[in-house]
């Protein structure tokens, strides 16, 4: 049910109500059930609308940004799901992550470590670079870094994983980090979670624009840049 979700949007609950005006506004397509185009099949228009949504999150608000967000956490265990990453990133997968088992978000974490390769091509870079920048405004688009980090996130009250409330990235970073090494009377965190940390801040230093709160607090001085 959720593949065929993800290839025809009519089944995502409140989509049209949500989103429609966001789509108008931002030049994403159609939201008409109608293809006007012989050549461009409902599912790849539908694709086409929710990337192009997703791409421009910051402009999107209220219950369309909520559900575009719901979405990408639906598909966070399991690329195939993500329609636009994984037509965009279907010769990479078998380029760095042939052997991967998907899953778990696997296949996002393998292409991710393999995103500044040369080899690696210009529209899988720019879908996962999107998928980066909805785990910065949601972390539970992060499969991994909530697995990995769960008990941390718990025993920390960082953050509530189960729920519609949303949390930056950059705000669950500073909870699991913050006083890390003093004795706060916490366990220390797991190898795998400090781990997670790493690459997560490894990706963060490597392009500046996966941090909403850096582009928005320095717009100024990047555009004088």
């Amino acid at each position: 049910m959720e593949v065929i979700t993800f290839s025809d949007y009519r089944l995502i609950k409140g989509f049209y109500e949500s989103c429609s005006d966001a789509v108008r506004k931002l030049q994403c397509g159609s939201v008409h059930q109608e293809v006007q185009d012989d050549d461009k099949p409902a599912s790849h228009m539908q694709g086409f609308t929710i990337q192009c949504l997703e791409s421009k999150l910051k402009e999107v608000n209220g219950e369309c940004r909520s559900t575009l967000l719901r979405v990408a956490e639906l598909s966070a265990d399991d690329y195939h799901k993500d329609r636009a990453l994984y037509f965009a990133c279907r010769d990479d997968r078998e380029r760095f992550c042939e052997k991967e088992l998907a899953g778990d978000g696997r296949i996002y974490k393998c292409l991710e470590k393999h995103k500044k390769e040369k080899m690696m091509s210009t529209e899988c870079f720019d879908a996962l670079s999107t998928r980066q920048r909805l785990i910065s405004s949601d972390v539970k688009v992060d499969k991994q870094l909530i697995k990995n980090c769960r008990n941390a996130i718990f025993e920390r009250n960082c953050h509530p994983i189960a729920g519609s409330i949303e949390q930056t990235l950059s705000s669950l970073l500073l909870c699991l980090e913050s006083d890390s090494d003093q004795d706060d009377g916490y366990a220390p965190l797991s190898g795998e979670c400090v781990a997670e940390l790493f690459d997560i801040r490894k990706s963060l230093m490597e392009d500046y624009k996966l941090n909403p709160e850096i582009v928005t607090s320095c717009a100024g001085d990047i555009n004088r840049s």
